[in-house]
């Protein structure tokens, strides 16, 4: 959770009316400069499509859905507090994918735009102070990070990158970008970029400092070619990391 379809018991609607839910910003020509690979296409099978009030009450739906699974996470927590095991057990709290909810007139998860491919990540280590750092990471540094906090050996062929470091020093990188894909294309994310390729040639790129809701493709403006190829190397080299990974 949450997931389709978005149910939850009676009681955890109750926070979240319909009509009080706020839709994303638009932009109305939001659309003209992302390429057709990049448009997210909504399935109205399931209710992502159709007016404001039909879109409030997925709204609606999706709170009510993480309130019910926060409920479950909480259930988990009391259960190693109640058998002290809280003392030595690591707690990853992650997903899958993230969730667009009217964000670009994009509902669900097909894109590789912020809210679909970002994720919360929250690691409960005994002995490490809580904290929040900036530095970037991927899914695939969880098998790393917890062998070095288990102390096992980690495999040399594990492409990913230990983010324990960060539990001692938040401030520090580990990692200089971060990689994701789907079938349409691939999404190299650094610090200040965003940038996402598609297997059809078409690009974007994104400021991310200066615009974190993505709303201005910088891919087709002179000034940022330098940055637009500087990108397509390190995501060539990254693909081609993985690509001899798999010989």
């Amino acid at each position: 959770r949450p997931h389709v379809p978005l149910v939850a018991p009676a009681k955890f609607y109750e926070p979240y009316p319909p009509t009080e839910m706020k839709l994303p910003a638009r932009w109305s020509d939001d659309w003209s400069d992302i390429p057709k690979a990049g448009i997210s296409h909504n399935s109205q099978r399931i209710g992502f499509a159709g007016n404001s009030a039909k879109q409030q009450e997925v709204l609606a739906a999706y709170y009510a859905s993480v309130a019910y699974m926060d409920y479950q996470v909480g259930r988990i927590l009391d259960a190693l507090d109640e058998l002290d095991l809280r003392k030595n057990t690591i707690v990853v709290f992650t997903s899958d994918h993230g969730y667009h909810l009217g964000e670009h007139d994009f509902w669900q998860k097909m894109s590789l735009h912020e809210e679909s491919v970002r994720i919360p990540l929250v690691v409960s280590v005994p002995g490490k102070n809580p904290a929040v750092t900036e530095s970037l990471s991927e899914q695939i540094d969880l098998f790393p990070t917890l062998s070095e906090l288990c102390e096992w050996t980690v495999p040399e062929h594990c492409q990913g990158v230990s983010l324990a470091p960060l539990f001692d020093d938040p401030n520090q990188v580990v990692r200089t970008e971060a990689y994701c894909m789907h079938g349409k294309g691939h999404l190299l994310r650094t610090n200040r970029w965003a940038y996402i390729e598609y297997r059809d040639g078409t690009q974007e790129l994104y400021d991310m400092l200066q615009d974190p809701k993505q709303f201005t493709n910088l891919a087709a403006t002179g000034e940022h070619q330098e940055t637009v190829q500087s990108l397509k190397q390190q995501l060539q080299a990254k693909l081609s990391q993985i690509n001899s990974s798999r010989d």
